[in-house]
């Protein structure tokens, strides 16, 4: 992507009229009905005096216009005395105006003009009815955005058609985050970025402004976001680029699980990893065409930062939209085909687990535990399922690494030995030096692990590490309702981990005499062990990590510097609860025999009706999605009269998360997901929805609906199983006494290439290819058809009768640029048999 200049074009204004039922967005050089312009002068001019009384102004970008469309940014030195006086957040001005006058005098001079002209005469000086609206950034919520009946009255007289016309205005806000539920969209409303929530609004601006989209997807405990606000969306430079030619919208990924799932798996198409902050460049539409994660804003190492990779899409979208547009057209289509694709069914079987378990420890570190090197992340699933392994039947490898991974994170960093819990993950692989966050998921996950290995290896210590992780999430994250907080975030005082860190000094303030002893154990050294995640510079601090189990040793040493540290800034709650990850907290309490808690947190969701995904303060939004299965295998957990709960909230998710074609969603209609609905068969730093649908089921005594559903997986479980093992556990319930479970009907892969073809002589010409799974062929009888084309002929069609079929073919078409519909229809055969035809819908498109 080439690099180019900032575009110099005017910013748009930001004042939306609906009028007679249509709805418009004015722009500078809208040339209005006369009568109308001077009446809409007139109300800003008020609107300006009413504005002066009542607006606090915080901050704000404001332009001087001059002739026709040219803006010149800055602040102006006529208008700093605004800014100074606190006065007014809005300033109207006619086109062909320029004022040098104080703010006060400005005022007096509006008043003036409107006594002397009234109610409807147009201005003495001769000003166009064209009009510039500038709305700063940062306005305090208590502006009037309605004007009052009396002042129209004073502009129109008493009309209904006054009342209708003061009802059509509304302002566009410049950062709309301020009444977000989200702490993380919350913690972004005083950039000077125009950040918007994903909202129709948003969505329709982009639209209507022909802009692309910045969406910038993270959450409130993210350290890596936290490093990119302050560097980029804090700063002005930055934010001005942004607002110019962007909409910039935020997004809170555990708000809208299904939004950061999309562009997720559009970051893996393209880059091969993933994480956040997720930094995606939208069309208008929503499609992507450049992802990316975190970005420093200045060129580093011989990488782009921010700055330079605004520029650069700047100048590309200005050069070459439409090559920008075809890309996102290709990667959203991939994204929709990413859903879809389910692989050739294979047999589950005791033998195929085991060779799935084999797979899945392959990467087993005996010595540290875990899977892997640095950096590395408790493996909830792969822990899970090695845990179902040994409570059926003896499994010594299964057991080795469930108990070698336990010990080692509970005595590294990563777990909080002063105040229980356990961190996000260590940068290092003998998981000494963590990543501050501290999440409910994690912790919950963690707690169920720890709990049912007391219960296997009652020797091992897991009891204790149990029981102070329960008390972190009792006494920590527990809301006044019963119901848990999300997060503590990574960061306070304005760094990473400086609530969790020690000095040597420090400790030996607090203990004294017993320092000594202390420091040596938990590995504390003058020159400090704590590394900078960024930079790997020794910082002189330490994180505790303990050489062996040390039980009650040092009970008396943790609870003083527990004491110490509640003296400290602590790290910013985020105080959403989440429905999924309150499901895994009472599941873990359940498990852990705190059953009270369980109860009065599963009580406190059923009490909202109907059931939303996320709860703040006293209010509740969002329909639950299929990771709310976690709260109903949580209820599950508990029984008795929780059942019949679970099985309403189970009936209610199935009718509208449930796809005839790809089986089970993570949003539905309700949630107006951009690009397709995912389905999230595979495990990521939770366990993947789809094998929780099947472990409710199975629980809830639909074990022929299981089996289906696993049917439909287990192409995906046997060849890829290190991101399936909670799928394997899906299996293990269901067939407990290790049934196999045939695979389903063999799906089929049919591919269109191109999607999107080059028009050449009028003619588009494209290249269906039809794979058919292993020991199935494509039958003789296949037909393609293509409506709302001029002409159609099939130029080559072979392979019939083996495993792959090719049809390429051409359509001659007379626009330039347009879509059709092809219709293909074949069956698969085996040397026995042959499956019914199958029709499929293909949709074409071309471009010249």
């Amino acid at each position: 992507m080439a690099f180019g200049q900032e575009l110099r074009d005017p910013l748009q204004p930001h004042l939306e009229v609906s009028h007679g039922g249509a709805r418009r967005q004015l722009d500078a050089l809208d040339v209005l009905d006369l009568s109308f312009g001077l009446r809409l002068f007139l109300l800003l001019v008020l609107l300006v005096l009413m504005l002066a009384v009542v607006n606090d102004l915080a901050d704000g970008r404001v332009g001087v216009w001059r002739d026709k469309d040219e803006v010149e940014p800055g602040f102006p030195r006529h208008l700093e005395g605004l800014h100074r006086a606190n006065d007014s957040g809005l300033l109207a001005l006619g086109v062909n105006e320029t004022y040098v006058g104080e703010p006060q005098a400005l005022l007096v001079d509006h008043r003036a003009r409107l006594r002397a002209s009234g109610p409807t005469a147009p201005p003495s000086n001769g000003s166009s009815p064209r009009l510039v609206l500038f709305l700063l950034a940062k306005q305090a919520p208590s502006i009037p955005y309605r004007l009052d009946p009396c002042h129209l009255d004073t502009l129109f007289g008493r009309t209904d058609e006054a009342r209708r016309f003061a009802g059509s205005i509304r302002f566009v806000d410049r950062n709309r985050l301020g009444d977000s539920l989200s702490p993380y969209l919350r913690q972004h409303k005083d950039n000077p970025v125009w950040w918007q929530p994903w909202d129709e609004a948003a969505l329709r601006e982009a639209r209507e402004r022909v802009k692309p989209i910045f969406l910038s997807i993270g959450y409130a405990s993210c350290h890596w976001c936290h490093v990119m606000e302050h560097e980029s969306f804090e700063d002005p430079e930055i934010a001005a680029l942004l607002n110019e030619h962007f909409v910039p919208i935020k997004v809170d990924r555990e708000e809208r699980p299904d939004i950061d799932d999309v562009y997720m798996i559009a970051l893996q198409l393209t880059r091969g990893h993933g994480g956040w902050p997720l930094s995606a460049f939208l069309t208008p539409e929503g499609k992507p065409f450049f992802l990316g994660t975190y970005f420093p804003k200045e060129d580093r190492d011989g990488h782009p930062g921010f700055h330079t990779l605004l520029l650069s899409v700047i100048k590309a979208w200005r050069d070459d939209k439409d090559r920008l547009i075809a890309a996102a057209e290709e990667l959203a289509h991939a994204v929709r085909e990413s859903n879809r694709t389910l692989l050739p069914g294979a047999a589950l079987s005791p033998s195929s687990l085991d060779s799935a378990i084999h797979a899945l420890l392959n990467r087993f570190d005996r010595q540290r535990g875990g899977l892997g090197d640095r950096p590395k992340f408790p493996p909830h699933n792969a822990i899970l399922l090695c845990l179902d392994l040994s409570e059926r039947r003896d499994h010594e490898a299964a057991a080795e690494f469930v108990r070698t991974t336990l010990q080692k994170m509970a005595l590294g960093g990563i777990f909080d030995h002063v105040g229980g819990g356990f961190h996000r993950y260590s940068t290092d692989d003998e998981w000494h030096l963590p990543h501050f966050e501290k999440m409910l998921y994690d912790n919950a996950l963690l707690l169920e692990q720890y709990a049912r290995a007391a219960r296997l290896w009652p020797g091992d210590g897991f009891d204790d590490v149990a029981e102070r992780t329960a008390q972190f999430l009792l006494n920590e994250m527990k809301a006044p309702d019963g119901t848990f907080y999300c997060a503590l975030d990574a960061d306070s005082e304005g760094r990473e981990g400086a609530y969790y860190v020690w000095t040597a000094d420090e400790i030996r303030a607090i203990l004294g005499g017993e320092a000594d002893e202390f420091l040596e154990f938990f590995g504390v050294t003058e020159e400090g062990n704590f590394e900078e995640e960024a930079t790997r510079a020794r910082t002189g601090e330490n994180v505790l990590h303990a050489k062996e189990r040390y039980g009650d040793r040092f009970r008396k040493q943790l609870t003083a510097l527990a004491q110490e540290r509640a003296k400290r800034p602590r790290p910013e709650l985020d105080d959403k609860r989440l429905l999924p990850w309150n499901g895994l907290a009472i599941r873990a309490l359940a498990v852990a025999e705190h059953r009270a808690a369980a109860e009065a947190c599963a009580d406190a969701w059923l009490r909202h009706d109907p059931l939303p995904h996320e709860l703040s303060g006293d209010r509740s939004a969002g329909a639950p999605f299929l990771d709310a299965l976690y709260f109903v295998h949580g209820l599950l957990t508990l029984g008795g009269s929780y059942r019949q709960a679970a099985e309403h909230v189970f009936a209610a998710l199935r009718a509208i998360l449930w796809d005839e074609q790809i089986g089970w969603k993570l949003s539905g209609a309700v949630h107006a997901t951009p690009i397709a609905a995912t389905a999230p068969v595979l495990d990521s730093a939770t366990p993947s929805p789809c094998a929780y649908a099947v472990l409710c089921e199975v629980s809830l005594g639909l074990e022929q609906q299981a089996r289906e559903d696993l049917q439909r997986y287990s192409g995906w479980m046997t060849r890829a199983p290190q991101a399936t093992a909670s799928l394997w556990r899906a299996y293990l319930a269901a067939c407990p006494g290790g049934e196999t479970i045939q695979p389903a009907v063999p799906i089929p892969k049919v591919t269109l290439f191109p999607k999107t073809a080059q028009l050449s002589d009028g003619t588009a010409r494209y290249t269906v290819t039809i794979e058919a799974p292993e020991g199935w062929t494509v039958a003789h009888e296949l037909t393609l058809t293509v409506e709302g084309v001029e002409e159609f002929r099939i130029e080559r069609c072979e392979g019939t009768k083996t495993p792959d079929a090719v049809i390429e073919f051409r359509c001659r078409v007379q626009e330039d640029e347009g879509e059709a519909e092809a219709t293909l229809t074949f069956s698969i055969c085996t040397d026995k048999e042959c499956l019914p035809p199958e029709v499929l819908k293909i949709p074409l498109a071309w471009r010249r």
